[in-house]
């Protein structure tokens, strides 16, 4: 999928939502965040998992 044009972009991928999401969808519900994020990652796909408030209050990065 990385390489086909048509989910070059987000505008590129407009017309063909629901073949993307038929494709990605079932894939990205059998993995964890973590594992997501890292498989993400490792392709050069930029992502971040979202977190809940909790998990932001508690992240590193984040304390001040």
């Amino acid at each position: 999928m990385l390489a086909d044009p048509r989910w070059a972009t987000p505008a590129a991928r407009l017309p063909y939502k629901d073949e993307f999401d038929a494709q990605f969808l079932p894939w990205l519900v059998e993995r964890d965040r973590a594992e997501v994020f890292r498989v993400c990652q490792a392709e050069g796909v930029m992502c971040a998992p979202i977190l809940t408030i909790d998990e932001a209050f508690q992240d590193p990065q984040l304390a001040f």
